[in-house]
């Protein structure tokens, strides 16, 4: 059942809610990062930016600094301050 409690291998009583893996461009004052979000359903990327955390938690991020020509850098996890985020895209 979706968003309905579940109970996790120990016993212990869990929610769950299911998201949309989303691929992301996101450009900073300094870099261009393409990744994915999780937007829940009927959520935009728009609502992510407006949620009251500082932060849009990135997933399998490749970032490319637009100041050098630096090579791609793969990250698993990336936590960008929002306050830096000038543009955040769906990629096709």
């Amino acid at each position: 059942m979706e968003g309905q409690p579940t109970r996790s291998a120990q016993g212990d009583a869990t929610l769950f809610v299911p998201k949309h893996k989303i691929r992301v461009l996101i450009d900073t004052q300094w870099d261009h990062i393409e990744g994915f979000v999780y937007l829940t359903e009927n959520q935009r990327l728009s609502d992510l930016l407006n949620e009251s955390g500082r932060f849009v938690p990135v997933t399998d991020a490749v970032v490319l600094s637009q100041q050098q020509n630096s090579p791609d850098n793969p990250i698993s996890f990336l936590a960008i301050n929002k306050d830096h985020v000038v543009k955040i895209t769906q990629a096709l």
